[in-house]
C-alpha cells in the first residue's frame, strides 16, 4: 500500500510541506510525488520519493479534446489521472491512495485497508454533486484500475457531447470521474461513503469511516475565495445537510492528535472523517498538532 500524490504545470503550493507533514501525524506508508518541479528539501524530511515526471512526459492526445489550452488548470487536473494511471500499472501497485495537495488525512490507511479491500474491486471515489466526483480521496485497488477510467474517459472526450447530454457545463476532471460513477457499474467505481444517512451513506456499513469530497473541509475551514468557516452550498450532498442542520462536524482531540467527526444530530450518532479537503489551503489550521 502506498499514498501517491501529484503536481504539474506550476510552482509547488506553498502549504505542500503541511500536507507531507499531516501524512507523517498519520501513517509511515510510503509516499510517492509525480511532478515536472523539481524536488523541495523538505521532502527528505517526511520520507517523501519524488519522481520527475518531465523523463515520463507523454502526449495524452485525448486531453486536447477538453478544449482548453494546454497549460489550462483544468487540463492540468485532468492531466495528472494519465500519469497516475501509467505510474500505478508500469510499477504495478495495488491498493494505492491518492488525494489532492490540499488535503489533509486523520487516519492511517493501512489501519482501513482490509475493509477498502473487500468493498472496492477497481476504485473507490468521493462524490459531491450529483454529477460531479471529486478526489479529495481515492482508492485504487488494481495496477490498472484507473487506466479503465482513461480508457473510458478518452472515449467520452472523442464524444464530448454525452457530457452535455448528461447536464455538465463544463468539462474537467470531475465531471469525466462522475460520468465514469453514472455508469452504475460499482465492480469499476463505486463510492466512499460521505453522509452518515441517505446516497452518499452507500458503503458505510462495510468501511465505517467518511470521507470529504470537499464541502466537510469547505464547511469547517473555508474556501479559497473565502477562508472563514461556514460555507454551505445546496448543490452539494453534504451542503444541504449541512444547512438543513441534519449533520454537524467537530474537532475531538484523541491521543494527542486532533481529528474531526461527523455528528448525526437525529441520533447524535458520531463518524470518523478519513480527511478533509481543505479548500482555502490554510492547511495549518487543520494540523492535528
Amino acid at each position: 500500500m502506498q499514498i501517491i500524490l501529484t503536481h504539474f504545470g506550476s510552482p509547488l503550493p506553498i502549504y505542500l510541506e503541511d500536507t507531507f507533514k499531516q501524512i507523517r501525524y498519520f501513517s509511515n506508508l510510503p509516499v510517492y510525488f509525480l511532478s515536472d518541479q523539481e524536488i523541495p528539501e523538505f521532502a527528505a524530511e517526511y520520507g517523501v520519493e519524488w519522481f520527475n515526471c518531465r523523463n515520463m512526459d507523454k502526449d495524452y492526445q485525448a486531453l486536447s479534446k477538453m478544449g482548453h489550452p494546454n497549460n489550462d488548470f483544468w487540463c492540468l487536473t485532468a492531466k495528472r489521472l494519465w500519469y497516475l494511471a501509467d505510474f500505478t500499472e508500469q510499477f504495478n501497485l495495488t491498493d494505492s491512495i491518492h488525494f489532492e495537495n490540499d488535503v489533509l488525512i486523520y487516519v492511517d490507511p493501512l489501519n482501513i485497508k482490509q475493509s477498502l479491500k473487500s468493498t472496492y474491486e477497481n476504485i473507490g471515489i468521493t462524490r459531491g454533486t450529483a454529477l460531479d466526483c471529486m478526489t479529495g480521496f481515492m482508492y485504487l485497488a488494481k495496477p490498472n484500475s484507473l487506466k479503465l477510467f482513461t480508457q473510458f474517459a478518452e472515449e467520452l472526450l472523442n464524444d464530448s457531447k454525452r457530457l452535455g447530454e448528461q447536464g455538465y457545463e463544463m468539462l474537467h476532471e470531475m465531471a469525466l470521474l462522475g460520468s465514469y460513477l453514472k455508469q452504475n457499474k460499482p465492480e469499476l467505481c463505486d463510492l466512499l461513503p460521505s453522509l452518515p444517512f441517505g446516497p452518499l451513506s452507500k458503503n458505510l456499513d462495510k468501511v465505517y469511516w467518511l470521507f470529504d469530497p470537499a464541502s466537510w473541509g469547505q464547511y469547517k475551514l473555508g474556501t479559497h475565495s473565502n477562508p472563514t468557516p461556514g460555507w454551505m452550498e445546496h448543490k452539494h450532498f453534504i451542503g444541504h445537510e449541512l444547512i438543513k442542520k441534519t449533520v454537524a462536524i467537530e474537532w475531538h482531540t484523541i491521543d494527542g492528535l486532533k481529528k474531526p467527526f461527523v455528528i448525526n444530530t437525529s441520533n447524535a450518532g458520531i463518524y470518523p472523517l478519513a480527511n478533509l479537503h481543505v479548500h482555502s489551503k490554510l492547511l495549518y489550521q487543520g494540523l492535528s498538532k
